[in-house]
Parts: structure tokens; sequence; C-alpha cells
């Protein structure tokens, strides 16, 4: 009865590298200063788990594309999806016709496109940055769009 209550209160991982074994080993075995250490890994093991929650949470916060259909033109931010990729209807909604994105490379100092791949388009390196993308529009539509 003991030992099932024991293991009841232990999460099935505690720490990297504990067991519950071993934290009912702990608390078994080595009496009161047993418990403590077992209090006081579980504790540890609570705050991290809190620590944990916040970075992912901070991680699915939402990010934004800074744009603009020309580079003296005010840019505009554009909501990425929780995945980090930018659906080309979002683009597409904000500056009609267009089809992609490009940027500056600091350090090649050319242009470089953005992957579009199923509609939407994948941040370079994994993150958009704080660099401005350009709005691309299909060659030739922006005669007929009022565009250059």
């Amino acid at each position: 009865m003991r030992d099932a209550m024991v293991m009841s209160i232990t999460p099935p991982i505690v720490w990297p590298g504990l067991t519950s074994s071993f934290i009912v080993i702990l608390w078994c075995c080595f009496g009161n200063v047993g418990k403590v250490i077992c209090f006081l890994i579980l504790i540890c093991c609570f705050m991290l788990s809190q620590h944990h929650s916040v970075c992912i949470m901070e991680n699915l916060s939402e990010q934004y594309v800074i744009v603009t259909e020309d580079e003296n033109e005010q840019p505009i931010e554009l909501p990425a999806e929780p995945d980090g990729t930018l659906l080309l209807t979002t683009l597409a909604g904000q500056f009609n016709g267009a089809c992609g994105l490009k940027y500056q490379n600091r350090e090649t100092d050319s242009t470089r496109g953005v992957r579009l791949a199923e509609g939407r388009l994948h941040p370079p390196d994994g993150v958009w940055g704080n660099r401005l993308y350009v709005v691309v529009f299909p060659k030739g539509v922006g005669w007929y769009c009022g565009r250059r």
C-alpha cells in the first residue's frame, strides 16, 4: 500500500536521468532525509516544467513578416502561421497578384528569393527575423495592375 502511494505521487520522469525507481528508493530507504530530497527534486521539476511551458508558449507566439511592395514604401507586418510559414493567400490578400517574396542577402549583397512550396512561403534559415521582404509579382502582370 505504501509503495502504491509513493508511486502515485512521483512522476514517471522527474529529472533528466532520474527515474521513478530512484525516487522511490530515496523515499523509502533514507527516511526523512530521503523524503526531503524527493520533495526538493519534485519542486525543481515543477519549476522546470513551468519554465519549459513558458518557452513553448514563446515559440508558439505569433510571428510577423515585414513586407513591402517597394523598398521606399511603408512596410506592413503579416502574420505567419504557427509552423513559421507565411501563406501565399495572406500575402496576396494585402498585395493583389503577389506570387512570392525576395530579400537582400547582406553577405553577398545580392537578392534572394524565398522558397514557395504548396502555397506556403518558408522563412530563410528557419526564421523570418527583422529583415525587410519585398513582394514579387509575375513578370508582365505589373503593367496591367497599375504597377511598374
